[in-house]
């Protein structure tokens, strides 16, 4: 039962995998690919976790009753470490999708911005230009 509980969970989690890679793929094109930072994103870019402990799986032995016992709890211990571990992965997960989601947003406002001003900047060099040479846009 808790196999199955975890294969449900993991399948939750490679769709919200997905689903960034989705994200980050409609977000940038295929010819043209934006920048975090000093990072270029692409459809080859690949997530990690950064802030998640990932548990180690236990080594079973198994020679005597209580021997058996203590690798039951082990297990149980481990399927509960990998648990947290897949919780950590997915709430991280959504976290950098909404900051690379903004961070995306603000990039792009920025740059309209600043280029906005620069067409105004441009026309009111033209106008003057003109009015020199004797010419208006009018």
């Amino acid at each position: 039962m808790k196999a199955f509980v975890m294969l449900r969970f993991l399948k939750r989690l490679m769709l919200l995998a997905s689903l960034i890679k989705l994200a980050l793929v409609w977000s940038v094109s295929f010819v043209f690919a934006g920048q975090l930072g000093m990072t270029s994103i692409s459809t080859w870019t690949s997530w990690e976790p950064s802030d998640c402990y990932e548990p180690t799986a236990p080594y079973f032995s198994c020679y005597d009753e209580y021997s058996c016992e203590s690798a039951v709890d082990e297990y149980n211990d481990y399927v509960s470490e990998v648990r947290s571990y897949l919780a950590c992965i997915q709430n991280e997960a959504e976290a950098d999708l909404r900051n690379v989601t903004r961070a995306i947003q603000e990039g792009v406002s920025e740059a309209a911005s600043d280029k906005s001003s620069d067409v105004d900047d441009a026309k009111y060099m033209l106008e003057n230009a003109l009015e020199s040479g004797g010419y208006s846009l009018r």
